[in-house]
């Protein structure tokens, strides 16, 4: 765990260099937002958040709506350095904890998370969907992005071809993400070490095959030397660890950044 700490606390130093899909997108934050509200309503300001990480933009829409924010986080400097990327401020308590080993005293009605399960090896991620569960009031939710590994097997020159045609007034990085990790995640750990990823960018850079413009959105990112890796499932495979853990209430597709829909999975308490 102490590399994967170490990588974080580039990354959350880094996290203003990044853009959606690879950060929440507006189109992502209005879903939470509606679930924060529908708590809201429901319990007023006793309504009770928890985050999976310092994720800014989650914890912003907790602080506008004057409820404090929990954030589970393993290290202080985490939290700390995504502060300052924070639209609205309020009150927070940090919970300085691993999310496999969550031990919590309070019970919540939501918890958040962007992309959190990702960032977990695949034989985690049905460890911390219980400890979400157990975390939960009765009636309480999960909300929680989730990259999927897309079925459709793409070549880096689809990818390409797909990004020219389409979106060539964004920057190469962020209008395919979920493309570029797919081609990585299809191995028997479904993970995408993003140091190998970078590299391969690199190489397809140094033959012609990648525009210096192209290349570049993958520069200022912390993944030249980074350890991390990213998991992404395939469909099934993700709902049916979540299916045994918690209960399957809605799987929402906002409005996408480039090609790719990201699901955001509800997860009710089973």
């Amino acid at each position: 765990m102490a590399v994967r700490q170490k990588e974080w606390r580039n990354f959350a130093r880094l996290w203003d260099n990044f853009e959606p899909p690879t950060r929440p997108s507006r189109y992502d934050i209005a879903v939470f937002r509606k679930y924060l509200d529908q708590k809201i309503k429901q319990k007023g300001k006793n309504t009770k958040v928890l985050i999976l990480g310092s994720t800014p933009e989650l914890r912003s829409i907790v602080s506008q709506r004057k409820i404090t924010a929990y954030v589970v986080d393993y290290h202080k400097e985490n939290y700390r350095s995504l502060t300052r990327l924070k639209e609205h401020k309020g009150k927070e308590i940090l919970i300085q904890q691993d999310w496999r080993d969550l031990k919590l005293k309070d019970k919540f009605d939501l918890v958040f998370a962007e992309a959190s399960l990702n960032m977990l090896r695949k034989d985690e991620v049905g460890k911390v969907i219980k400890k979400v569960n157990d975390a939960l009031e009765k009636d309480g939710l999960f909300v929680n992005k989730t990259w999927i590994l897309l079925e459709k097997k793409l070549t880096m020159e689809g990818i390409m071809k797909l990004y020219r045609s389409k979106y060539n007034h964004k920057r190469f990085k962020f209008a395919l993400p979920l493309h570029y990790y797919s081609i990585a995640c299809r191995n028997r750990k479904q993970a995408a070490p993003v140091k190998e990823e970078y590299r391969r960018m690199k190489r397809l850079y140094e033959k012609g095959i990648l525009t210096k413009r192209e290349f570049e959105s993958f520069c200022n990112l912390g993944y030249e030397d980074s350890e991390l890796e990213v998991h992404l499932p395939k469909k099934k495979g993700f709902e049916n660890t979540a299916k045994k853990h918690m209960k399957i209430k809605k799987v929402i597709y906002p409005k996408p950044i480039g090609p790719n829909k990201i699901p955001i999975y509800v997860l009710g308490k089973k």
